[in-house]
């Protein structure tokens, strides 16, 4: 059966509360080559939430960032994305998973993954690699919402639960999924 999830205890006192970013273009956080020789091409996410911190991400556009959105996966941080936009990855062929939660374990794959996080209203034009990846578990059973999006692509390749198997309970998926031709042609 599924793991029960992780229990966290009380949030540290020191949490980031109120943090809002509105009506921003955030683009380009693609570093290529700025890891060391053998490394990947991971630099360059445009919004972080760290130890504890839950924004409130809405509003925004998003254009070529490994992770437009991302968290630690530290127990209490999580985040909120609303009514965003996802746009055509620019110099790279594929972005990465557009909006990712990291878990504790190695790789950042396992373990605890936050405490929930809710994707709501946004729409995807983008063609990443995965839409939202959980990598690891919430604290306490908080549930991580996806919902009410819309995503130029199917629910099979824009949703990753990394830890494997099938999705936990938890994840709730309501959204609209359509798979459309691509305009360009593949060189």
């Amino acid at each position: 059966g599924e793991p029960s999830p992780p229990t966290c205890g009380q949030p540290p006192l020191y949490r980031a509360r109120n943090v809002v970013i509105a009506r921003n273009f955030i683009h380009d956080n693609r570093q290529r080559g700025n890891n060391a020789p053998g490394g990947s091409d991971a630099d360059g996410y445009g919004v972080a939430a760290g130890w504890g911190a839950h924004p409130m991400i809405a509003g925004d556009t998003f254009l070529d960032n490994v992770h437009s959105v991302t968290s630690d996966g530290t127990p209490f941080a999580g985040y909120t994305v609303q009514d965003s936009l996802f746009l055509s990855p620019g110099s790279f062929s594929h972005a990465s998973a557009n909006i990712d939660m990291h878990g504790s374990g190695a790789d950042h794959d396992g373990g605890i993954g936050g405490s929930g996080v809710d994707v709501l209203r946004n729409t995807f034009l983008d063609g990443a690699d995965q839409v939202f990846s959980m990598r690891g578990y919430p604290c306490d059973g908080e549930p991580d919402n996806f919902q009410f999006n819309v995503v130029q692509q199917g629910v099979q390749s824009a949703i990753n639960w990394e830890v494997g198997g099938p999705p936990p309970a938890y994840l709730k998926i309501d959204s609209r999924f359509v798979t459309l031709p691509s305009p360009f042609p593949s060189p």
